[in-house]
């Protein structure tokens, strides 16, 4: 089960993952092409999950342990209080010690197991999505080269960069935009709505109308077909009637005030200072991305690295799958395009041919 690793602590909140691709079980065919193709970065992962398993469970046992020896003790300390009261006799410390210091023990080793946290990785999970990415290509690139510190510090400075390369990423997703391109965006709301609220004039254009009979008759009566109409239940509609358009009608009739209104607004609460355009924000987030991968690649090598030293290494519960089995997403595959009909150019100097009149002698 993947688990949260709060930036900057090392406290742990298991959640189960979301189902990746599949609950079923990998055929047999795709289970070897994946261990051919991520063999060893997978024999790593199973390796380290058993042994992070063993670990915990082995804390777990020592829990236990010590809490029987406390019931034991606690037990045993009870029936002793009892005895000395049946035969009148003073329960002292000296006759208590013993036992006090068995659960004092007990206390102290339950509470240090219990603030042990482990790293837990899902293994069926894991399998699952390196299925999908069996056949991309491996990454290469090694960090670190010519560093003779030792594997934890290299960790903790490539998780700093991860750390601050991620709150670049969040100010390029997160930063606010730029009054100018809130102001066009909110104009356009409004020319939306004012079309929505727009009346209809034809009946006040129309000279005749045709009555019952069909014969065409003087339109004495024009009227004007506001929103506020369309709200109203007809024959068609039954009592499902459409949700009335006057607040439309009235942004409509009073455009430019609402505009201006709108336009001071967002000049007020606008943060220019810290904003971002719409058209450099996409080249940003992907800048950020870029960085935030490699960062994200070079904090893995480090934790493989401290994993064979023994040390214990927590992840984020969103670690990408292409950093963690050391693979390179491919390029999206251009779609082809159809190519274009010849056009055919007409030529001027060419004679042209009239129809003849079937009616003529």
């Amino acid at each position: 089960m993947p688990v949260v690793n709060v930036q900057g602590q090392n406290s742990v909140i298991e959640q189960s993952p979301p189902a990746f691709i599949t609950d079923g079980e990998l055929s047999t065919a795709k289970r070897d092409r994946m261990n051919a193709s991520l063999g060893p970065v997978l024999k790593h992962i199973k390796n380290m999950a058993e042994r992070y398993h063993s670990a915990r469970q082995g804390n777990t046992n020592r829990i236990a342990a010590a809490q029987e020896r406390k019931t034991n003790a606690v037990t045993q300390l009870e029936n002793m209080k009892r005895d000395y009261i049946k035969h009148g006799l003073k329960l002292t410390k000296e006759n208590t010690a013993e036992l006090d210091e068995i659960i004092r023990e007990a206390d102290e080793e339950i509470a240090e197991c219990s603030k042990r946290k482990f790293p837990v990785q899902d293994m069926d999970e894991i399998n699952r999505r390196a299925a999908r990415v069996r056949s991309w290509p491996r990454h290469e690139k090694k960090y670190f080269d010519g560093d003779k510190r030792h594997c934890s510090d290299q960790r903790k400075d490539a998780e700093k960069v991860r750390i601050a390369k991620d709150g670049k990423l969040d100010v390029a997703i997160q930063s606010p935009r730029h009054s100018a391109d809130t102001i066009s965006s909110g104009k356009a709301c409004l020319r939306a709505r004012a079309k929505k609220g727009e009346p209809m004039t034809l009946g006040l254009k129309q000279a005749f109308k045709m009555d019952y009979r069909g014969e065409f008759q003087l339109n004495t009566n024009p009227q004007i077909e506001f929103p506020e109409t369309w709200s109203k239940a007809t024959e068609m509609s039954g009592d499902l009637a459409m949700v009335d358009d006057a607040l439309n009608f009235q942004i409509w009739a009073n455009f430019d005030a609402v505009a201006a209104a709108l336009e001071k607004k967002i000049l007020e609460e606008a943060d220019d200072a810290n904003a971002i355009r719409d058209a450099d924000r996409p080249a940003l987030i992907a800048a950020a991305k870029a960085e935030l991968l490699e960062a994200q690649r070079a904090e893995e090598f480090a934790n493989k690295l401290c994993e064979r030293a023994g040390l214990p290494v927590f992840r984020p519960y969103d670690w990408p799958i292409e950093v963690l089995l050391e693979v390179e997403r491919p390029p999206p595959k251009a779609k082809p395009v159809a190519p274009l009909a010849p056009v055919e150019v007409a030529d001027e100097d060419a004679p042209i041919d009239f129809e003849e009149d079937g009616d003529a002698d």
